[in-house]
């Protein structure tokens, strides 16, 4: 670990606040079936920031007014060129930076369409076996952020769960409640 990034105690206020996943994939010819612990079956994501000569998770600080899991999309987005779908929360770590205290809170997120390309940021990404990738992280609390995901692994199957579409007016309509239609809001 740099004297920039290191593991410490979490605050209960902390100056910079960021998001970010476990971004995999099924590994190309499988079907991306966990296959054991860890999900053998698997590729993850590491993205390398030149600023830092570092590989780690991608991950990003929060705009004015976003919500962690919009940040964790976006700049998942931003560091590795997929769309990512988030799935369990796999925790936050807690460390120093100059700016202060940083607490960053990552999630699982399956992959998407995309593409990688180079930039100032960001210039390589790899997927690599979750095994592996212990050999190409640079911090501890990445290794404890991806230890959390080989213990749970990706989720058999993703399930949606869509609640509170605004429907029209309980009392005016006379059907079934549970055929009762969506308002244009509701849609």
């Amino acid at each position: 670990m740099s004297g920039s990034e290191h593991a410490g105690a979490a605050t209960p206020h902390p100056d910079v606040v960021a998001a970010g996943a476990v971004l995999w994939r099924p590994r190309a010819g499988t079907d991306g079936a966990p296959g054991g612990p860890g999900g053998a079956e698997l590729e993850i994501a590491l993205v390398h920031r030149p600023r830092y000569d570092d590989w780690s998770l991608p991950k990003g600080k929060l705009h004015h007014g976003e919500n962690l899991l919009a940040a964790a999309v976006r700049e998942v987005g931003e560091e590795t060129g997929f769309a990512s779908a988030l799935g369990a929360r796999l925790g936050e770590t807690h460390y120093h930076v100059p700016q202060g205290e940083k607490v960053v809170h990552y999630w699982s997120g399956r992959a998407g369409a995309g593409s990688f390309e180079p930039n100032s940021e960001v210039d390589e990404l790899r997927w690599v076996n979750p095994h592996s990738a212990d050999e190409l992280l640079t911090y501890e609390h990445d290794h404890e952020v991806l230890d959390r995901f080989r213990k749970l692994g990706p989720p058999p199957r993703m399930v949606l769960l869509v609640r509170h579409a605004k429907a029209g007016d309980r009392y005016e309509w006379t059907g079934d409640d549970d055929l009762r239609p969506l308002t244009r809001k509701g849609h």
